[in-house]
């Protein structure tokens, strides 16, 4: 019996304990999930010591320009469906956000594509010192490259991309794929955009309202609870893109229409999103210029000389570019030399032609070179400008933020109207810490670039005020390469939520045995108390039975020698039948009824 209450005692203490084990488990994993590393709103300082639940990715943005390696980081998903990742770009310890640049683009490569990867190896390094050796397996590495390879033949691309796939995977031990290294298209890159604005913004997360108010005036019911979103306009030196959500119900051709979700769950309608999107190749402030130069170029030869061996000079104006300022193109034998007169007015009507805006609309309304654009509500609808609409405006006019094109007008004005010389003494005084000279020299073009494709190209009236130029919002820098890193990463979660659903269910599978087990403990106990109890009885029976025999006799085999001795004695003492000659008559009998 005490062998049987053992056993059970040791079995109800082991599933009891075992419990509370994975419980404390669960538990902990859930706290690592919502734990959050970092001391800002728009980036993360991980101490080495604190990296344990901390994972990184690196996107490569490879420009027209230039090549530019960002980091990103983030903890362990929290495990709710709802949830997107906490991905924020690494900082230093001042805070600073940790970012490699390299000059000029990885176009630059297309003569000698066997030299890629010696091109872009400081970037590498750098990220493989970075990030610390045991993060190295498990980071995602993606290389994108934009305009400046889209101009590039198909063979010429795939020269360079392979040859960096091949050294990438022998040097590093990055987390890569072949799909990681691609030259991405516009429209891709407008979506990541998008994205990357709004996650900032924070209109992935829910809020109190039932519906959403579009840019084109419609609202989309939804059974969650959703934030609207914001639109976004993004210029680099080689195209443009513009992006923003329209209904479901929005007729748009599949080129400019992308419908994607951030969420796990591809079928569920919590992240799911429809937003027109078009990029407009060639459009960039860059090639707008290199366009412009050309106009200029095109319109001086009916004025050359008819020789073709001529090398006689061409003087031309050009309103765009600095007064004083003197520059020489060669075309065909011939030496045009162009002479700057910075005017804006004149400057805004020289690149009016660049737009391509009498190009035929296929689908009304359209907006520059014939591209069909969906109505937007400009009461209601807010726009983010980014890469080339915040340097035009921020880095030498220093008014970046809120766009009004009266206060934009006038400070172009006032810089196209400067002398060359006057703005070369300004760089000498480090006035524009944020502009190199070409920057300068550019600055009166791309200001009448920037004005003309945002209200000629685009329609957006000219009182619009809800245009804001940026490059840092709420302490992120926000880049397209964020919006990138978001979509890649979209799956990731699902490890996290399985396991933590997982955890609960057997937590709960756990409660449900140990409850029917304590059942039957209870049970087996009971009938085992039952049983004993009988035995106690029977026990009890027994002793009393026997001390019966004791005292009153038993014929039954309980006389033994004590009993036989104990008659005898009563025979001898208490007998009546005795022979009186045998019983004592004076004292002795009165001795013996005393004893």
């Amino acid at each position: 019996m005490l062998t049987c209450m053992a056993i059970l005692t040791a079995f109800l203490f082991t599933w009891l304990l075992l419990g509370r084990v994975l419980s404390s488990n669960t538990v902990a994993v859930e706290k690592n999930i919502i734990s959050v590393v970092g001391n800002g709103g728009g980036g993360a300082y991980v101490p080495s010591k604190e990296n344990s639940n901390v994972h990184y990715g690196v996107v490569v943005d490879c420009g027209s320009s230039g090549t530019r390696l960002y980091i990103y980081v983030w903890p362990e998903h929290s495990g709710k469906k709802n949830n997107l990742l906490q991905i924020k770009q690494l900082l230093d310890k001042q805070g600073v956000p940790i970012v490699k640049k390299l000059e000029p683009g990885l176009s630059s490569m297309v003569k000698t594509p066997g030299n890629a990867t010696e091109y872009m190896k400081s970037l590498l390094d750098f990220a493989a010192e970075v990030i610390p050796n045991d993060k190295h397996r498990e980071t995602p590495l993606y290389i994108f490259a934009t305009a400046g390879l889209r101009f590039l033949a198909p063979d010429e691309q795939k020269q360079i991309l392979e040859d960096l796939f091949t050294d990438i995977v022998r040097d590093y031990r990055f987390q890569i794929e072949k799909t990681h290294i691609q030259v991405i298209p516009g429209k891709l890159e407008g979506i990541y955009s998008w994205i990357a604005i709004n996650y900032v913004l924070g209109r992935f997360e829910s809020n109190s309202t039932d519906s959403v108010s579009v840019s084109d005036g419609h609202s989309i019911s939804i059974s969650q609870q959703r934030q609207s979103t914001v639109g976004i306009l993004d210029m680099g030196g080689a195209s443009a893109q513009i992006a923003f959500e329209v209904a479901s119900d929005t007729p748009l051709d599949s080129d400019d229409v992308a419908e994607f979700s951030l969420g796990t769950d591809e079928h569920s309608s919590y992240f799911k999103y429809k937003i027109y999107v078009t990029t407009f190749l060639g459009f960039g402030a860059n090639k707008a210029y290199d366009k412009y130069i050309e106009q200029l170029i095109v319109t001086s030869y009916p004025a050359l000389n008819s020789s073709q061996n001529s090398t006689n000079e061409y003087v031309n104006t050009a309103a765009c570019l600095p007064n004083g300022y003197i520059t020489k193109y060669e075309r065909s034998n011939r030496t045009i030399t162009l002479y700057g007169n910075g005017s804006f007015s004149n400057c805004a009507k020289y690149v009016l032609p660049l737009l391509n805006l009498n190009a035929s609309c296929s689908r009304a309304p359209c907006s520059l070179n014939g591209v069909h654009q969906p109505l937007i509500n400009y009461e209601t609808a807010d726009f983010y400008g980014f890469s080339e609409f915040w340097y035009t405006m921020e880095d030498i006019l220093r008014i970046g933020g809120p766009y009004k094109h009266q206060t934009f007008l006038k400070a172009s004005m006032s810089y196209c109207g400067s002398n060359w010389t006057t703005i070369r003494s300004w760089y000498a005084k480090h006035l524009f810490p944020k502009a190199d000279l070409n920057r300068l020299l550019l600055q009166c073009f791309k200001s009448a670039w920037l004005y003309a494709f945002v209200h000629d190209g685009l329609k957006f009236p000219m009182d619009y005020k809800g245009l804001k130029s940026a490059s840092l919002v709420n302490n992120h820098d926000v880049q397209w390469t964020l919006g990138a890193i978001l979509y890649k990463t979209r799956f990731l979660p699902l490890r996290t939520i399985n396991h933590i659903h997982s955890a609960t269910h057997y937590r709960h599978t756990h409660q449900h045995s140990s409850t029917v087990i304590s059942i039957i403990c209870i049970i087996f106990i009971f009938l085992c108390l039952l049983l004993y109890q009988q035995k106690i009885r029977s026990k009890l029976r027994m002793y009393l039975s026997r001390r019966n025999n004791i005292l009153y006799g038993n014929t039954n085999g309980y006389s033994n020698s004590n009993n036989n001795r104990y008659q005898q004695l009563s025979s001898v003492i208490i007998s009546s039948t005795a022979a009186p000659s045998l019983i004592p008559t004076n004292g002795i009998a009165n001795r013996l009824r005393s004893v």
